[in-house]
């Protein structure tokens, strides 16, 4: 699983040709969560609820390279580095 971005202790990761809808794992600690990427909704996990807010907060400056990078793993190909704050 690639890392794509990585800030206060957050690790955004992003798999190849994963399942829809459209998400983004998150490792924080040992906590492991799945976001919908646009809905900002949890698909799997959670969060403490700072870590939460930041990741979202993260997500929406980054939205339209979190769906490029979503389409290029779906074709198969590597997403690319976001970022962090």
């Amino acid at each position: 699983m690639p890392t794509i971005s990585h800030f206060q202790g957050v690790d955004i990761i992003m798999r190849v040709r994963d399942h829809r809808p459209p998400h983004f794992h998150v490792k924080y600690g040992e906590r492991i969560a799945s976001i919908e990427i646009g809905t900002w909704n949890y698909a799997a996990g959670e969060l403490p609820n700072r870590v939460y807010k930041l990741v979202v907060n993260w997500g929406k400056s980054h939205e339209a390279e979190l769906k490029e990078n979503w389409q290029r793993t779906e074709r198969g190909e590597l997403p690319e580095k976001i970022r962090g704050f």
